[in-house]
């Protein structure tokens, strides 16, 4: 190789790696913004099902059967970053049953209802949209009342129990969700503490004798034993909670 062609080659050599650290050193980073399905917007409706692990196990009281889940849940969304929740469960089991008795007696009549009672409303806060997934927090107050009634009778001859217990508690929560492709649809995840009590638990006894007369008298359970006088019985329970959720977002 001539002289003359080795300084031409070391040229174009020098030129391309100084082009080449040009480029480097003023290379600017692009910022990346992560999209994971139709988040919703200021106006937005959402409908989500994701009774709590604590809820759960409040529906499994033995005092009504069955329950189910949640009759409503409702999100709406006042702003961007603002949500509102409204949840309502209202259910209920009753039974009637007449006949005779083993004696012969006709007219056995015996009548048992309970009924679960639950009204949820609270609000959240979603951190900013660049997160790949939506992440916030919130908090919530639920209150309600249960019920329970039996009354049997034959002839003059009856015994009658009722109750009824309010409920009310406090919870806060942080939560996640990931919303499904270009769906508005998410699946998420809360958790956080939850606070709950429950007055008036004491089941009261009325019962008739077949001379008419009456006596009234207080239990811890329907069964109607221990027996109390008189009886103020109530409870709470705080702990921590988790719920899963799914939930369909739409506009009107």
């Amino acid at each position: 190789m001539t002289m003359k062609l080795k300084n031409a080659v070391l040229v174009v050599a020098i030129c391309l790696c100084g082009n080449g650290f040009s480029q480097l050193s003023t290379r600017e980073n692009i910022r990346s913004v992560f999209r994971t399905g139709s988040r919703p917007l200021a106006g937005s409706y959402g409908v989500y099902i994701g009774p709590s692990f604590m809820e759960m196990s409040d529906m499994a009281d033995q005092s009504v059967a069955l329950r189910g889940l949640p009759l409503i849940n409702i999100k709406y969304y006042s702003a961007d970053s603002i949500e509102w929740r409204l949840g309502l469960q209202f259910s209920g089991k009753s039974s009637t049953q007449t006949g005779t008795s083993l004696t012969g007696a006709k007219g056995v009549t015996v009548a048992e209802g309970s009924s679960y009672n639950r009204i949820s409303i609270g609000g959240a806060y979603h951190f900013s949209p660049r997160n790949l997934l939506d992440v916030y927090v919130g908090a919530y107050i639920p209150f309600g009342w249960d019920t329970y009634s039996a009354e049997s009778s034959l002839g003059k001859v009856s015994a009658v129990t009722s109750k009824f217990s309010p409920v009310f508690g406090v919870g806060a929560y942080i939560g996640l969700q990931a919303f499904i492709a270009d769906l508005p649809i998410s699946v998420g995840f809360e958790y956080g503490l939850r606070a709950i009590g429950r007055g008036w638990r004491q089941y009261k006894h009325v019962d008739v004798d077949t001379n008419g007369k009456s006596q009234t008298y207080y239990t811890t359970a329907a069964t109607g034993v221990p027996q109390y006088s008189d009886l103020n019985y109530g409870s709470s329970d705080f702990g921590t909670d988790a719920r899963i959720t799914f939930s369909y977002y739409f506009n009107k």
